[in-house]
């Protein structure tokens, strides 16, 4: 038991004190006054506001570490969005990239070169001018078609 912060040993004592000083005939009247001052005491708006105070300093230090660290994961929580919105930016760059990388290949193996051009065009008029599109021979036994890829390997 613990009243004021005071033990019950404590309170032993002080009784013992209070029957020396006032006196076995006064007790019961002092201990009666003190009784009904303790009933108004513990039920007036001063005493309500003593336990409330109290109550909050006790749990301060605790809402304190629950703000800071409610501060910190919001600051986590924005740091962590802007890195998000970061990634998606770099993502569509990448994308976008990709794509027009995609789309040159695929524009520039359509092109014609100037030696494909030539050389599909010489292919043209040999099979024009052979007898049922067949390749003439050149003078080693080899078709048109060889002739021309070995001159181009050769380059």
């Amino acid at each position: 038991m613990n009243i004021f912060g005071i033990g019950s040993l404590e309170i032993l004592f002080i009784m013992v004190i209070a029957l020396i000083f006032i006196g076995p005939q006064d007790i019961g009247k002092y201990a009666r006054s003190a009784g009904r001052f303790l009933n108004h005491f513990y039920r007036s708006d001063t005493w309500r506001l003593f336990r409330e105070t109290s109550r909050n300093l006790r749990s301060l230090p605790n809402r304190l570490a629950q703000e800071a660290s409610l501060k910190e994961l919001e600051e986590i929580k924005h740091s962590i969005e802007d890195t998000t919105g970061e990634l998606n930016a770099i993502r569509v760059k990448v994308e976008q990239t990709g794509k027009e990388l995609a789309e040159s290949v695929k524009t520039t193996t359509e092109k014609e070169t100037p030696r494909k051009q030539e050389s599909r065009r010489f292919e043209e008029g040999f099979k024009a001018w052979s007898p049922q599109n067949e390749e003439p021979k050149s003078d080693n036994g080899s078709s048109s078609m060889e002739a021309i890829q070995n001159a181009e390997s050769d380059h």
